[in-house]
């Protein structure tokens, strides 16, 4: 199993709302914002049937969670790169990402990365002569990236790096949930 270190991480997400990107959203009666897409509020747990579903703009909360196959999990509430030595990468270097350290020798210095857009979390290959294999959620089969393409990941989303597997989960899991907001 590989080791896994995060390099860089925000200790203290809501110190720094002001900084977090804007993304347009649906409060809860309570006044957490969500995605517009979810049924029960991430924060408080009611349901935003009982919400205005006026759109606002506030800081983006945090997407989910990274569970890797050795049990470390790395929340997703900022853009991540993953490698041996993503510290190398100019986001990271830079503040604008934090590096996750991926310990496989399979794994190149900078091998992935995470990128928020919104509400959504994809997938980015960096171009490594290893690859990035992705499997969906409720799949079984696994795709090798084109070198620099990307894809979404869905919660119940995996993808691998040499021997390191992780996958990505959120709240936003409407899978098993009616549409109960479609237009």
């Amino acid at each position: 199993m590989s080791e896994l270190k995060i390099l860089a991480d925000r200790a203290d997400p809501s110190a720094e709302a002001e900084l977090q990107p804007q993304v347009s959203g649906v409060e809860c009666k309570g006044g957490h914002l969500n995605d517009p897409a979810v049924h029960f509020c991430v924060v408080c747990g009611i349901s935003m049937l009982q919400s205005s579903r006026r759109r606002v703009n506030g800081p983006r909360p945090q997407l989910g969670v990274l569970v890797f196959d050795n049990g470390m999990t790395v929340p997703v509430r900022q853009n991540l790169v993953l490698g041996r030595t993503p510290e190398s990468d100019d986001a990271v270097h830079a503040g604008r990402a934090a590096g996750v350290r991926l310990v496989d020798p399979l794994v190149d210095g900078v091998h992935a990365r995470l990128e928020l857009d919104g509400w959504r979390v994809r997938l980015v290959d960096l171009g490594s002569p290893t690859g990035t294999l992705f499997c969906g959620p409720h799949g079984s089969t696994w795709t090798r990236l084109a070198p620099r393409s990307s894809v979404e990941l869905e919660p119940g989303s995996s993808a691998a790096f040499g021997r390191c597997v992780l996958t990505y989960y959120s709240h936003r899991d409407r899978s098993a949930l009616p549409d109960l907001f479609a237009a």
